[in-house]
């Protein structure tokens, strides 16, 4: 485990529900890309909270509860936040209540009837993939660029506390899981099906979107989108190699250390917060 600091910030955002629809560089499907992602967090951080904390009792490593605590509030305040994002998607006309349902039930059948292990290692897999968009959003600014300010700003705080405690469900889990097989197959087993159901679920939240927006068959919408997931910033590839890394034996999140990416945008983000 890497000892770490993990802040809570515990921001307030401001959404205007005035703000552009597709308020990323005018296109509907980054946009909407990014709108999915939030209605998934408030039913799947809460999971995520409620499987590290069925194993949080049993550790006695002083440091790892210290990061347990953290990683609780954290997610907490991104749910609330979250949340609060969403309404501004309801005002818009969303059916976000539908939206959200679609991670919702999965990952209420997930707790009914997989075990509290596997329900970990879900938490530990869509950690991984959270941080990987997180570094991608702060490490190149062209994944934010042309983004509406206030949107912008809930993406860059959740991606600095997503990096800050990137390692937290996955020191859980080692100490869950202590047989080394088991939790390599664990591990590896469930991120396939999480990737693969979350990848359904997110793809019929965005179809639906563009559909109700009337922008399914835009071509232009859709060739500049294309260009951002897959040429320039490239995001779909770049994410795909990172993925890729949580599948060798021997992995941990913090193999790939950019707490430098936290402490600069978390220096801009108290700066732009005591303004």
């Amino acid at each position: 485990m890497t000892e770490s600091t993990i802040e809570r910030r515990n921001l307030r955002m401001v959404f205007d529900a005035e703000r552009p629809r597709f308020w990323h560089s005018g296109n509907a499907r980054i946009s909407r890309f990014y709108d999915a992602l939030s209605m998934s967090f408030p039913p799947g951080e809460k999971s995520f909270i409620e499987s590290v904390r069925e194993f949080a009792e049993g550790i006695e490593d002083e440091q790892l509860q210290k990061d347990i605590q953290g990683f609780i509030r954290q997610e907490a305040d991104h749910t609330r936040e979250h949340a609060r994002y969403n309404a501004t998607l309801k005002a818009q006309g969303v059916d976000v209540d539908f939206h959200t349902s679609l991670t919702a039930k999965p990952v209420e059948l997930t707790r009914r009837y997989l075990s509290p292990k596997r329900n970990l290692a879900r938490t530990v897999g869509m950690e991984h993939i959270t941080a990987i968009l997180s570094d991608l959003a702060l490490s190149d600014p062209r994944v934010l660029e042309g983004a509406d300010e206030q949107v912008r700003r809930i993406w860059n705080w959740h991606a600095i506390e997503e990096i800050e405690h990137k390692g937290v469900a996955f020191d859980v889990f080692e100490r869950a899981v202590p047989n080394k097989l088991e939790r390599y197959f664990l591990r590896t087993t469930v991120m396939l099906w999480s990737t693969l159901g979350y990848s359904v679920g997110m793809t019929t939240s965005i179809t639906l979107m563009l559909w109700q927006d009337r922008k399914l068959f835009d071509i232009r919408d859709w060739g500049q989108a294309f260009r951002f997931f897959w040429i320039r910033p490239a995001v779909i590839p770049r994410a795909f190699g990172r993925w890729l890394a949580y599948f060798r034996p021997g992995f941990h999140p913090w193999q790939h250390d950019n707490r430098e990416l936290v402490e600069t945008y978390a220096a801009e983000l108290d700066r732009a917060e005591n303004a």
